[in-house]
């Protein structure tokens, strides 16, 4: 979690992957910076604190999910060293079907 002036502004989760390809992985399942803190370098302390608890669980391989098409979060995660791994999925949101696409990177 991240705080700034007293608020929390950010937050990233992980977990053991529910992928059966990548299992024995680690899973960053959510990271969130309210966009007003966007570009002050929250999010990649996140990702990092991340990181450092996927590997103090003896994870070797993180993977997370993200929305097909979302350029900022791709850009994100790349600039980390994560890259689409090709896998990809259908999930219904609010009745409509979007696309997930799947990023990978070795740990530490």
């Amino acid at each position: 979690m991240a705080e700034e002036q007293g608020r929390i502004c950010g937050f990233a989760t992980i977990a053991p992957t529910a992928d059966p390809d990548v299992a024995g992985a680690g899973e960053l399942t959510s990271i969130h910076i309210d966009p007003g803190w966007w570009s002050r370098g929250i999010g990649r302390s996140l990702l990092e604190d991340a990181r450092t608890r996927m590997v103090a669980r003896g994870w070797t391989q993180s993977v997370s999910w993200m929305r097909e098409g979302n350029e900022r979060a791709d850009r994100f995660y790349r600039r980390d060293g994560w890259t689409p791994d090709g896998a990809r999925r259908v999930i219904p949101v609010e009745g409509e079907d979007v696309q997930d696409v799947r990023y990978a990177r070795r740990l530490p």
